[in-house]
């Protein structure tokens, strides 16, 4: 009875020490960084000439430099560059008095930090995985040579016409994938380019291979409340939480390593100006990855969690 005894005393004791261990653990990788007053006030332009500042990560100091910043009472959206040394990332957050969220991405290191606000509106940030936040180095099949050569054949005297032919799979859905071939300039706010405008170049893919790559999708999306086109109006026109933009392009911004990338829940967004990105051309493989990548912006996730992307 008293080896019973003995044993259930020190199986609580482990049981006590993992746990106070694991506690310890979390929250010595949670950096408290003040009230969400305190963060925004901290970390924007709001009243400041000079925008770029620094900002503490536990030991590390890193210079901040803001690009964009919403400007909105009580509706934060700010993006910038943070710089160590050799070494750049993205800074962004957004949300409200009650509630923030964003991320802190190195891109070149694939190394990420979360920020979140808790209960009460304190705003914390924790080391992460890049792949919370965006799909990225995703393996992807290059076409062939042989493929490309019969692609040739098969698209030669086919078209690029410099305003792209419109096609629409779900007139009226309430929601919105645009596809967009023919190039775009993407505007300051968004989260690739570190908040700044920048130019994707369009991949020159001919009229017929856009009307295969949009049935293939089309038929992907086909079973949901979703219009796959590639009429802008019909994008412009869509509630701004309830779109995406997916664009083929030759511009791949830093850390879009892969076939293509897009961040997790960018359809809800209502952030015109962080689009989907794909960089292939093939008829089936630039349409899987445009089909991947609009899956992500509707927060869909790789199966089983994990692995690249």
């Amino acid at each position: 009875m008293v080896a019973v005894r003995q044993l259930r005393q020190a199986g609580l004791l482990l049981l006590f020490s993992i746990l106070f261990h694991s506690t310890y653990a979390q929250q010595e990788t949670e950096i408290k960084m003040g009230s969400i007053g305190e963060f925004t006030s901290t970390y924007s332009t709001a009243g400041k000439k000079n925008t770029v500042s620094s900002i503490q990560i536990g030991e590390k100091a890193y210079t901040l430099k803001i690009n964009f910043d919403s400007n909105a009472p009580n509706k934060y959206r700010v993006v910038g560059e943070i710089l160590e040394g050799n070494k750049s990332g993205t800074f962004f957050y957004a949300g409200t008095n009650a509630k923030l969220e964003g991320h802190i991405i190195f891109y070149d290191a694939r190394e990420a930090y979360k920020i979140y606000s808790s209960e009460i509106g304190e705003v914390f940030i924790k080391k992460a995985n890049i792949r919370d936040f965006m799909c990225i180095d995703a393996p992807y099949v290059e076409p062939t040579p042989e493929e490309l050569a019969a692609a040739a054949i098969k698209y030669k005297g086919s078209p690029v016409s410099a305003v792209q032919p419109k096609y629409s799979s779900n007139p009226g859905a309430r929601g919105v994938i645009y596809l967009d071939f023919d190039g775009e300039s993407i505007g300051s706010g968004g989260q690739f380019a570190n908040g700044q405008a920048w130019n994707a170049q369009s991949l020159g893919i001919s009229d017929a291979q856009i009307k295969e790559i949009w049935t293939l999708i089309a038929e992907d999306y086909r079973p949901f409340n979703i219009n796959v086109t590639t009429d802008r109006a019909v994008y412009d026109a869509a509630n701004r939480y309830r779109r995406i933009m997916c664009v083929w392009t030759s511009t791949q911004p830093a850390g879009s390593g892969g076939g293509g990338t897009c961040f997790y829940n960018a359809f809800n967004d209502g952030d015109n100006n962080t689009p989907a990105l794909a960089f292939l051309t093939g008829q089936k493989s630039g349409a899987e990855v445009g089909s991947h990548e609009c899956g992500h912006s509707f927060n869909l996730r790789h199966d089983g969690g994990g692995g690249d992307g």
